[in-house]
């Protein structure tokens, strides 16, 4: 810990590593050497909760999707592959891809999937709830966000008088 010219404190907390190796620090400050120590035993409990992570909080939702797609689904068809691809770039990517994966709320996705109910495109909104799913679960697993915001999401209901072709 180290006192600076304005008089505060400052310790550096190791949070991560990059993928290269190298390390991935975080700065505390505060006026007091209590008030430092409390922050240091916060951070402490949220790096090992897992709610701070290092460079992957900032992935935005089109590259953590590019990234699923190729590393995750290759196995799958290429049709179901195909699928998920035509999901991701028309839909996706377009309204959500710019904003960071621990930043997307629940509202958003919702919005996405009922703009699309709307328009009549149920079973595309089906296919977007499916891979935005997917793609949550997987992002958990990973550990780049700490809960699946997909979960709770109302369910896509279809007219059960109208034929489907």
């Amino acid at each position: 810990m180290k006192k600076r010219a304005d008089g505060r404190y400052c310790k550096q907390i190791l949070v991560g590593y990059k993928p290269d190796g190298k390390r991935i620090m975080k700065s505390i400050y505060g006026r007091t050497i209590k008030e430092v120590e409390k922050q240091e035993r916060e951070l402490r409990n949220k790096i090992d909760s897992g709610l701070v992570i290092g460079t992957k909080q900032n992935i935005t939702l089109a590259e953590w999707a590019d990234l699923w797609l190729n590393t995750y689904k290759n196995n799958v068809s290429y049709n179901t592959k195909s699928m998920y691809a035509n999901a991701i770039q028309v839909h996706i990517s377009p309204t959500l891809g710019n904003i960071p994966v621990s930043k997307i709320k629940p509202v958003q996705i919702q919005g996405l999937i009922n703009a699309l109910v709307e328009k009549g495109s149920i079973r595309t909104a089906e296919v977007v709830k499916l891979t935005l799913e997917q793609l949550f679960r997987q992002a958990v697993t990973e550990g780049y966000i700490n809960k699946n915001v997909t979960d709770g999401l109302n369910a896509i209901k279809r007219n059960d008088n109208e034929k489907r072709t």
